[in-house]
Formats: C-alpha cells, structure tokens, sequence
C-alpha cells in the first residue's frame, strides 16, 4: 500500500475539528475501510494521534477509536491545514515523490514554510 498524504490531511483535519474527547471512530467518505484503517493505524504508530486499537474476528483490518491529537499531531495538522503551505508542497512533489518521504521530512517542511509565512506577515526576516 502506497501511503496518500490527502488522506492523512483530510484524517488530521477531521479530527482537529471535533469538538469532543470522547473515543470516535474516524469516518472519511468514498474510502476503503481498510486503506483508512491502515493510514489511522500509521498516524497512531507516528505518535500523531491518541487512539485504541482493537482486532475483531471478524474483522479484516484493525478498528480504531480516536480520541485527539498529540501535541506532535497538532503541529503538523495547523502546517498541512494551511492551503498555502499545502499547495506549495504539492507544487513541488507529485503524490508519489510525496508519499516516498519520511513523514519527519513532510513535517518539517510544512512547518518550515508555515514559518516562513507567519515571519513574512510579521515583517520577521530569517
């Protein structure tokens, strides 16, 4: 399975929305079950989100309940939510060169140019 960074913006950003704590299953229309599953499953391993993991039976994939960000997670969600540092990226990497790096190296580039922008509207050098 090839990792899809929109789909990993698209779970950040469901889940900085919500307005609860409680433990929810993550909901992303017009997704395989499994593929959102495993990309619940890589942002858990990350240490981007607090979840549980459970393995039903009857179940093919892992089911996860979410309960928020971690402080990492929100870091990177308030990078890539931004359109504008996220359209930079994606101007400059296809889906794939995208999905091909480390998620460090995609964090710390968001959060650079996030950087750069807030500097920049600051009038901040540097």
């Amino acid at each position: 399975m090839t990792r899809d960074m929109e789909l990993i913006r698209k779970i950040l950003t469901q889940i900085k929305s919500r307005s609860s704590l409680n433990y929810e299953s993550i909901d992303i229309p017009d997704v395989d079950a499994a593929i959102l599953a495993r990309h619940v499953e890589l942002l858990h391993d990350a240490c981007l989100i607090e979840a549980l993991k459970s393995n039903p039976l009857n179940s093919p994939h892992p089911i996860f309940i979410v309960k928020d960000l971690t402080w990492e997670g929100h870091d990177f969600a308030a990078a890539i939510e931004n359109d504008t540092v996220w359209n930079t990226i994606k101007q400059k990497l296809s889906p794939k060169e995208l999905a091909g790096l480390p998620l460090s190296i995609v964090k710390q580039v968001a959060i650079g140019l996030l950087t750069q922008s807030v500097k920049s509207t600051f009038g901040l050098s540097g």
